[in-house]
């Protein structure tokens, strides 16, 4: 029988990663659209664990994936 792990709850989408202490200034696609620079860092502000975009995509608006900042005028 296989066991729950927490490694087998935390699948995340393609793009994106799992982070315990998740980034509270994710790039979204609105800010490369609008051309706002990276908040960058975002040390200290600590979101809810979950599936974060990884370095170099972003949100792509309110939807559950990450894609490239080239995709977001897509």
């Amino acid at each position: 029988m296989l066991k729950a792990t927490p490694e087998l709850v935390r699948r995340c989408g393609r793009n994106m990663e799992y982070m315990q202490c998740g980034a509270s200034c994710e790039r979204q696609c609105r800010d490369v659209i609008n051309n706002v620079p990276p908040r960058s860092p975002c040390w200290g502000m600590c979101n809810a664990p979950g599936c974060y975009c990884r370095p170099g995509f972003a949100r792509f608006y309110q939807f559950q994936y990450c894609v490239t900042e080239s995709e977001c005028y897509g």
